[in-house]
């Protein structure tokens, strides 16, 4: 029974595919037939495709190249008319050959030269650096000479400032409270006596030796000792 069925099987197989194969030579022989009948045939000696073919082309070249050469041409002319336009202007020298300013500028640099202060010689050199060296020493002398006035009159003032000193440290409520007004008033009294004492009697000057200015402040401190005892006696 099996045996029957598998030859039965086998049989219907081979039926269709003879069935597919017929068919499909039937198709390219169908195609075959069509395409040698329908396709086009080119002849390169037949004038009849030229002929029919429009002439627009032609003119359409033709006005494309004039208009690439119009173009060329104004780009061209433009350029030109730049740089035309770009280059100095010439002019003719003769025209101011005869103008009353021509030497002006010979003129300016006489005037510039003239009004230019003249060189230093070299005497007037020396002469100028001895100038200098001279106010420097002036300069560098007065201020000497403040420090030491002002050292000279804290010398003579010194018992004061003792005061003073011993007031802001040990002094009562009320001397704390008014910072030792008397006493400060009575040191910077001093101080400013004794600055002008000195100053008015020439101490510490570039001039004076130092026995001159031992002899000057203890002037100046006698000075300052007959003040205060007169300051008492009121």
């Amino acid at each position: 029974m099996p045996t029957s069925q598998n030859s039965e099987t086998s049989n219907n197989d081979d039926t269709t595919k003879d069935f597919i194969d017929n068919y499909i030579k039937d198709i390219n022989t169908y195609l075959g037939d069509f395409l040698k009948s329908s396709q086009p045939t080119y002849d390169p000696n037949d004038n009849s495709i030229k002929d029919s073919l429009p002439t627009n082309t032609t003119t359409t070249t033709t006005s494309s190249e004039k208009e690439h050469e119009t173009q060329g041409a104004t780009t061209k002319s433009s350029s030109v008319s730049l740089s035309e336009l770009l280059k100095s202007p010439t002019v003719n020298p003769d025209i101011f050959s005869n103008r009353p300013f021509k030497d002006e500028n010979n003129n300016n640099e006489s005037s510039l030269s003239s009004s230019s202060p003249p060189s230093l010689s070299s005497d007037d050199k020396k002469q100028s650096l001895a100038q200098k060296l001279k106010i420097s020493e002036i300069s560098t002398d007065y201020f000497n000479q403040k420090k030491e006035i002002w050292n000279g009159a804290l010398i003579n003032c010194s018992e004061l400032h003792i005061k003073l000193q011993e007031c802001m440290s040990f002094g009562g409520i009320f001397d704390k409270a008014s910072l030792c007004i008397k006493a400060r008033r009575k040191f910077w009294e001093c101080m400013e006596d004794q600055k002008k004492f000195l100053q008015d009697s020439g101490y510490a000057s570039p001039g004076k030796s130092l026995a001159e200015n031992d002899e000057i402040l203890y002037e100046a401190d006698l000075y300052n000792i007959s003040k205060l005892a007169k300051e008492e006696q009121s």
